[in-house]
Formats: C-alpha cells, structure tokens, sequence
C-alpha cells in the first residue's frame, strides 16, 4: 500500500498557505480569467464536459483540482452530470468556507470529499447504514476525529494493485500512523485508525462501487457493517479467508444468520422478511443439504441431500446390475438357441473356443449340449472323454463291443479282458442311467431343491473306472460331475436347505442297494474281468444276473410275453423301440438260462438288434434320458399308452451276482 509513500512536511509552509489565499483574493477576478494549471490534471472527459463551463461550476472545478483527494473522486465520475453533481455536493460541504482578516476562505478537505462522495443519489443505502443507530453514531465519531487531524501531514504512494494514493492525516516514521484519510485514485476512501499503513480500529469505507463498510479490526479480523447499493447488508465478523459470522439481510428483509463462505452459506438459519424461519442446517453449495425447511403455514420437510445422492446411486446402480442382468440373460438365451441348433462340429468347436477364453462353465455346456444331443457322433466320445478328464485321442478298448458285438467266427472264443470289464461297464452304465432318470436324480426342475448328491458321488464311484473303457459311461460321468457342481453351488448359496441325501422319498433305500451291488461288481470285474465276466459274451445288451435256470415254466412264460407282443405302426419310436429293446433282451436272457429256443447264432443277432434299437431310441431323447427295455404293448401294458414317449419308472430288476447255468 505504501510503495513509493512520499512525505510532504508541512510544519513550516502551513501558516503561509493559509495566509496565502487570503491574500490573493483581490487577484481574484484576475485568476479567473487565467487556464488553470490544476484544471489541466483533470480527467480530459470531464474538463471538457459543457455542464462544467459557467463561472461558478470552473471556481469548484478548480478548487478541486488542485486537492490531489478530490481530483482523484472528480476523475472517477463517468458522466459529465455525475461530475457536476460531485461538485456540487462538494460545494455545498464546504460551505461557506472559514473567515480570516482578508474575508472567507474556502478550501477543501477530506472530510468535504467523503461528505460529496456520500452524498451521491446511489449511496441512499450507504447514508443511512440500513438504520442502525450503533453503527451511525461510530460513523460519526469516525468523522469528528479525522476533521480534527487531516491537516497533519500528507503521503503519496502507489498501491501493489497500481492505484495513486494520497494520506491526509497522522504519521510515524514515514507511515499511516492514528487518525487519518486515505483516498485512492479508484475513487475509493478509507478513514479511521491506522497502524503502519494499514487499518487498525475503528473505520469507515466508502467503495467505487457504492457500498460502504463501517466497523473494527486488528488486521486479521474485521467486525462490522457492510451496505450495498442495492441494500443488502451484512452484519458480523470477517476473516481474511473469506469466512463471514453473522447476519446477511437481502433487499426485501429476508435474512441469513450463521456462517458463510466465499459468498456461500455453510450453516445457519434464514428467516422470511417477517421474521419467521424457513431453513435451517448445513448448507451445500450455497443450498441446504441436511436440515429441516418450513412453509409459511410451518410445515417441515426433512432434507438430507448425501442420504438422497446415496439413495440416487443405489437406484442407479441396480439399475445398471438389471441392464447387465438382462443383457446376460439375452446373451445366455442366444447361446442356449445356439446349443440347439448347432452342428456337432459347431459345438465341439464353440466348446473349444469357449474353453481357450477361459470360460470353463460354458464349454462345458457346449459339451454336454454335443454328448445329449449327438451321442453316437464321435466328437461326442471326444467330448464327453475330455468332461471326465480323459485323453481326448484315447480310443477305448472294445468301444465297438459295447455298441455292436463281434461275430463269432469258428469255435467260440473266450473275450479279452479288456472287451469282458467293457460289458460290464456298458451293463452297470446303463442301469446307472435307468435309476437316475427314475428316480429323478438328473432333472434340474423336477424337484427343485432335491439335489441327490450322495447318489450322484456313488454314481461317479461306479462310472470312474469305466471312463476310458466305455463312452456311454464317460458321457454319464461328465454329465454328474457338472450337475453335482451345481447342485454344491446351489447348497452353499442355500446353507444345505433342501439338499437331501438320497434322492426321491420312498426309494432312499433302493437307491442305496442299487448303487452298492454296483459298485461291488464293477470293483469285482475290474479286478478279474475274465473270471468275472466269464460266459457273459461281452455284449451290449445288460446280461441276465440270475444264479439258477429258468425252469421250463418260467421259460414258457416269457416266450409267451415275446410272441404276444405287437407292436402297432402308429406306435411313437420311444415306445417301439424299447419295446424292440424288451423283446430282444427276454430272448438274450432265456439263451443264457438255458431255455430251448434260442441258439448262439440267435443270441448275437439279438444282442446286434438291442443295440441298434437302443441306438434309434437315444438319437430322439433328450435332456439327457436314456432308452430302457420296456414292454409298451405286452400283456398288462396300458391302452393306448405306447402311442407317446413314457417317462420311464424306477425298475424294480433284483441284481443278484451274474452265474452261467452249467
């Protein structure tokens, strides 16, 4: 503020300079007639105004002029009529002026300057200090003090902002030092206390923008009064921050009391113009983030505006995990579309590709999709070997024994025992199967939470060491191993609700002895399949268990039971063949029993015939069942029943240890 400060000591020259204008009044008519050298500082715009030419605005103008305080306000005027206005009110300050031996002389002052500048039609606000009478008795003590000492001393400078300066009023050392007036070429003006240059107590501001400010500091705060032109005023204490406590009162009365920053309200209470309170909280933004507002009638709302942004990106981000929802349904109902229309070589390579991304769950479901829909295609083998964790390239030993016998060709040949433990397991898998579609195990919706996963266990124990020796039990062991997957996923999300331990009520029981017989004669024929399996001919076709002979009775009885059966043209192929199935598996049985009838010869063409039927059954299932033999149109066999595909029902087949009748 005080950079390039020049005193001017005015000790000696103060009596002549005021004797001086005294003595030069008899000049006066001579003076006149002159260019002044102090009209020539003067703002050109303004000096050349016409509204300043007649006699008695030029003796103002020039009075002016040559008070470095008044020609800094006079030069900030920006119309001709503001100018003339300002010396007017200037005259009017100075009144009379002071008389002397030589007759009255006027001079300006600082005070006259605030006075004229004051006293301009904008400042109304400004005059009156919003009627506080506290704050307009301090202004007028403010006065009083700085008309006792303006003529002191006086200090010239330039501001850090750029603007002119000049000081009227005490100093020490060369500085604003107590009671003084500083007025800046902005046209804005400080009185009061003053302390090395700065304001320090009691004073009062006007600014070029019409507001005025009257209070106290100490230099890091300030407290008092400030009034705009438009006649809001603010009340209370500043900090150098931008930080104001106290009360902010609009235009039309509405009032804010509490804390406000930069401008902003923090936290406080606003008030309508009849006093009453319409908000009161935390204030974000200028705007009311956490409290309560009240209508005129005194109704609250609650406003909580981080509950509310909270509550916003909750919404917004369900909405978006629904988007991506609904998106993964659409895209996992494109991939299911695809399941069922793709070709086998389609799908081994969408499993292959699905695989190389790392999304193992759907390249299972490519190859379980290939092995149901496809099971004889040899990228089904391929596929459901690599669902068991086998080599894909290994060929299983007598694949083709399981699915279509070898002929007999001269003496008859005892099995190797690889093809033996390949009946075995072909005979065990298929029962395997017959059981899990009975009672239930496989269906993912027919019982809901019935997730059977000790029978599955068991029946993974059975089917695992006949993997790499048969494909229809490597395509069941995949198939149990994801459903068993799903259902630990479903019992862990569901804390075990629902998950039992043995599958479908009334058949616990059955279901354990089934898959302990099993296990015991896969255990047996693995171990020995020669001994084991001896006489058994290594067919496809699930050989007769029993340990004795029909007799001739039991014989006649299940002729009777193949030859009475027809089966109609409008039977479905479901029904027909399993029938074919249950036909050719009866003549198998009696050839082993020992019933007349049947020869070798036979006995190989029928175990080809089950095959083949079987195979013709399984292409048109799906969702994993599999064809069992079964009389659709036999004796005792229901209406009408074989013109549909029956479920199948849980068989009630006694499986004692297998034995050849001498």
């Amino acid at each position: 503020m005080t950079a390039n400060a020049t005193p001017r000591n005015t000790w000696f020259t103060r009596p002549i300079r005021r004797l001086l204008p005294a003595c030069l009044l008899a000049l006066g008519s001579v003076l006149l007639l002159m260019p002044s050298m102090a009209v020539a500082q003067v703002n050109p715009e303004i000096a050349n105004c016409s509204e300043l030419k007649d006699e008695a605005t030029v003796t103002q103008a020039d009075l002016c002029a040559a008070h470095v305080g008044c020609r800094f306000v006079l030069n900030v005027q920006k119309t001709c009529a503001r100018a003339k206005g300002y010396l007017e009110r200037l005259q009017a300050a100075i009144g009379e002026g002071t008389r002397t031996l030589f007759g009255t002389r006027k001079e300006v002052t600082p005070d006259a300057v605030f006075t004229a500048t004051l006293g301009d039609e904008s400042r109304g606000a400004a005059r009156t200090l919003g009627g506080d009478t506290a704050v307009q008795a301090q202004a007028q003590e403010i006065g009083a003090q700085v008309r006792d000492v303006w003529h002191n001393s006086e200090l010239t400078g330039k501001s850090s902002k750029g603007s002119d300066w000049i000081y009227y009023g005490q100093t020490r050392d060369g500085a604003w030092h107590g009671t003084g007036t500083v007025i800046y070429s902005s046209g804005e003006i400080q009185r009061g206390e003053f302390k090395d240059n700065q304001r320090n107590g009691a004073f009062d501001t006007l600014l070029p923008n019409g507001s005025r400010h009257v209070g106290k500091t100490d230099g890091s705060t300030t407290e008092g009064l400030w009034v705009t032109p438009s006649g809001v005023k603010e009340k209370g204490k500043d900090w150098k921050d931008g930080t104001f406590i106290g009360t902010r009162t609009e235009a039309d009365g509405s009032s804010f009391t509490g804390r406000i920053e930069k401008g902003k309200r923090v936290e406080g209470t606003a008030f309508r113009a009849d006093g009453t309170v319409s908000e009161k909280g935390r204030y974000e933004n200028g705007q009311l983030s956490v409290g309560v507002q009240r209508d005129a009638a005194g109704n609250t709302t609650s406003v909580d505006l981080p509950a509310a942004r909270a509550a916003a990106a909750r919404e917004a981000a369900e909405a978006q995990a629904q988007r991506k929802r609904e998106e993964a349904a659409r895209q996992q109902q494109q991939f299911q579309a695809r399941l069922q229309t793709a070709n086998p070589g389609e799908l081994y390579a969408l499993a292959d590709e699905l695989s190389a991304q790392g999304d193992a769950g759907r390249a299972r479901e490519a190859q379980r999709a290939l092995t149901s829909r496809f099971p004889d295609h040899p990228l089904a083998l391929t596929a459901a070997r690599q669902m068991a964790g086998l080599p894909a390239n290994t060929a299983p030993a007598a694949a083709s024994a399981s699915a279509t016998p070898a002929r007999a060709t001269g003496s008859s040949t005892a099995s190797s025992s690889s093809s033996s433990a390949s009946s075995v397991c072909a005979r065990n898998a298929e029962k395997i199967n017959q059981v899990l579609n009975a009672s239930g195990h496989k269906s993912y919706a027919a019982y809901g939470a019935g997730f059977h996963m000790k029978a599955k266990r068991m029946s993974m124990q059975v089917l695992t060491p006949c993997a790499a020796q048969d494909p229809q039990a490597a395509r069941l062991l995949a198939q149990l191993q994801q459903s068993l997957s799903e259902d630990e996923n479903y019992c862990a999300r569901n804390n075990g609700r629902g998950c039992l331990e043995w599958g479908v009520q009334g058949y616990e029981a059955q279901n354990q002895a089934w898959f302990a017989v099993l296990q015991r004669e896969t255990q047996a024929a693995l171990a020995n399949p020669s001994g084991y399996a001896a006489g058994s001919g290594g067919g496809a076709a699930p050989a007769r268990t029993g340990g004795a002979a029909l007799s001739a009775q039991e014989c006649r009885a299940r002729e009777q039971a193949v030859m009475n059966t027809r089966i109609p043209a409008n039977a479905s192929i479901t029904a027909s063949q399993e029938t074919v199935m249950f036909m050719t598996r009866t003549a198998i049985e009696m050839h082993d029993a020992g019933c007349p009838g049947v020869s070798a010869a036979e006995r190989r063409q029928y175990q080809e015939s089950f095959a083949a039927a079987q195979r013709a059954c399984d292409q048109v299932q799906s969702g994993g069942r599999r064809c069992t033999p079964n009389n659709h149109f036999g004796p005792g066999a229901t209406p009408g029943s074989g013109l549909r595909s029956p479920d199948p029902v849980f068989p009630q087949i006694p499986v004692p240890k297998m034995s050849r009748t001498p």
